[in-house]
């Protein structure tokens, strides 16, 4: 006859919880994060195999990091460690804006946040499967990405500096473009605006980004997978209080899925190869009656989803499977 204890310790070694071994870092009000899970689940029958980490939460989990790795434990005593991970995917963990704290909230946040891109870096270094590179935020900023684009696509004349009277612009038309690349408080976020006043007019003690004005109708984003490109248009027609889609409240009905011709689909494998991206967001301008692009910007992480949010395009299946799926590097 067994003992109790001997059929206790059985029944829990039979219930043994699957090898967590992909992590997704994000935060908890990321509804792509939940697109991309429920995607998942869709496509492999569940997520038992997946550590969501939600940085905002950061004191519900139990982090630790030591000479042999790290582990972390969620608040249901799920823990994944270093040893496992065999892919992560690196979504929008930073939800708060640091500049609004301050004192020891400012210090701790900072911490935490260099804590994350250190586990990142130690994931990299023994070649874990990624689509998104955290780092490239960093690396690849708006100069290195215009002046590497410029290889493959026209972009419209620009400038960047505190003494915008001195530099000519062959153009009248001028607009001001955002620089930093995250929103910067609450009810501010970098966009795109026409200059109400001439160019010598501007403040010499602000900096500017500058930028001569394009004419064209229509705004193209294109989403770059791992060598599969999802393009997708807007018609400009439709805006009404300036030169920036993101800062009116635009339908995502009304972005419409496209083909790119072929010597633009070389061109966007050639500069993303340049770039060293496996995934990206680019956008561009071009006229309704011309395939020419104009090149705007990449953005490294940039959001996807709300282009297609019913995966009719596969753009969605696409992500979930080169992220977390079996289709990984």
């Amino acid at each position: 006859m067994i003992a109790p204890e001997t059929r206790l310790i059985q029944i829990m070694m039979s219930k043994v919880l699957p090898l967590l071994s992909k992590l997704i870092i994000t935060s908890s009000v990321d509804a792509t994060s939940d697109l991309v899970l429920s995607k998942y689940k869709e496509l492999y029958g569940d997520t038992t195999d997946i550590f969501r980490f939600n940085f905002d939460l950061f004191n519900a989990y139990k982090v630790m990091v030591t000479p042999e790795g790290f582990q972390i434990e969620d608040p249901t005593g799920r823990l994944i460690k270093s040893e496992n991970i065999s892919s992560f995917y690196w979504r929008k963990p930073f939800s708060m804006n640091l500049s609004s704290e301050e004192g020891l909230n400012k210090y701790n946040s900072s911490f935490r946040k260099e804590l994350l891109y250190d586990i990142v870096s130690l994931l990299k270094k023994k070649n874990t499967s990624y689509l998104v590179d955290p780092f490239k935020e960093r690396e690849l900023r708006k100069v290195t990405q215009m002046s590497l684009a410029s290889n493959y696509f026209k972009i419209p004349n620009w400038y960047i500096g505190n003494s915008p009277s001195n530099f000519d612009f062959s153009k009248k038309d001028i607009v001001s473009k955002g620089y930093i690349q995250h929103q910067i408080s609450k009810d501010l976020y970098p966009s795109t605006k026409s200059l109400e006043c001439p160019v010598s007019e501007l403040s010499s003690t602000d900096t500017w980004f500058l930028q001569e004005k394009n004419e064209s109708d229509c705004d193209v984003t294109v989403v770059y997978v791992k060598n599969s490109l999802f393009a997708f248009e807007f018609d400009r027609s439709v805006l009404t209080a300036g030169v920036d889609w993101r800062v009116e409240e635009i339908s995502a009905q009304l972005w419409k899925p496209i083909e790119l011709s072929k010597e633009n689909i070389i061109k966007v494998h050639e500069l993303m190869s340049e770039f060293d991206l496996y995934y990206g967001r680019l956008d561009f301008m071009r006229n309704s009656n011309d395939d020419e692009l104009f090149f705007l910007e990449v953005n490294t992480n940039g959001q996807f989803a709300w282009l297609d949010i019913y995966d009719k395009s596969g753009l969605i299946s696409k992500i979930t499977n080169e992220s977390l799926g079996e289709v990984l590097r």
